[in-house]
């Protein structure tokens, strides 16, 4: 009885998860109005190659870029014609000159990233003086995750076993993005509810967007901070107890 039981509330725990992390309209809804027929964009982490299918849909698949650090990702997204590169995010620069990009994607990545100063140092290099980010990561300050570290329970980002190795709250993540005025914030926008499923986590989502699964955030280079320190040389001056 309680092992029906259990598979009952973990196939249900599966579905809201799904329905709450139907993140590709919401990101096409940002993209629309950033991107035209020259525009280069390029998807950091695009594993097999989905999500550039929905961006081919605004843009000629020759102007997109993706990078990953499985082969076997990049291999799959070359047989589709897709321009990906093996790139290691946290050891390697991004193979692509300075300010080649007009926006640069990268959703549901930082979370797994340790060295997330270089990353971040290398979009904000290969993007244009004006250039777009739109980055996504899911909320460790969910009212989920809220309730669940109340009762003394691991948030459902941050598992033991799991791939995430980061935790990024609305705040503490909008305030890193915009160090030294690097980028600027043009919108913030929450996805999820759990434990409900659209239309409901659509509704709260949008009075509570700093209480989501997921958030999204596009920022904007900005030009006028062009020689001011980045992310890994600050990194390199506080963080010393670590290996980045």
């Amino acid at each position: 009885m309680m092992a029906a039981v259990k598979g009952w509330l973990q196939s249900k725990q599966k579905l809201i998860a799904a329905k709450n992390k139907d993140y590709y309209p919401v990101i096409m809804e940002e993209l629309r109005p950033l991107v035209g027929a020259d525009t280069r964009l390029l998807e950091v982490g695009c594993w097999e190659g989905q999500s550039i299918r929905h961006y081919q849909q605004l843009l000629p698949l020759e102007n997109i870029r993706g990078i990953d650090c499985f082969p076997e990702a990049v291999s799959l997204c070359q047989s589709q014609g897709i321009d990906a590169r093996r790139c290691d995010l946290e050891k390697d620069p991004l193979p692509f000159a300075d300010g080649f990009f007009e926006v640069v994607i990268a959703n549901q990545v930082f979370e797994h990233l340790k060295n997330i100063y270089g990353a971040i140092s290398e979009i904000h290099r290969v993007l244009q003086p004006e250039g777009h980010l739109l980055i996504g990561v899911p909320n460790l300050s969910s009212l989920h995750n809220r309730l669940l570290i109340a009762l003394g329970r691991q948030p459902t980002c941050m598992q033991m076993f799991d791939d995430h190795v980061r935790g990024f709250t609305p705040q503490a993540f909008s305030n890193f993005l915009t160090f030294n005025d690097l980028f600027r914030v043009i919108r913030f926008t929450g996805l999820g509810f759990y434990p409900f499923v659209p239309p409901v986590s659509t509704f709260l989502s949008r009075i509570f967007p700093r209480s989501t699964v997921i958030m999204l955030l596009l920022l904007q280079k900005n030009p006028q901070a062009a020689n001011r320190p980045l992310w890994i040389d600050e990194a390199r001056r506080v963080v010393k107890q670590t290996n980045l």
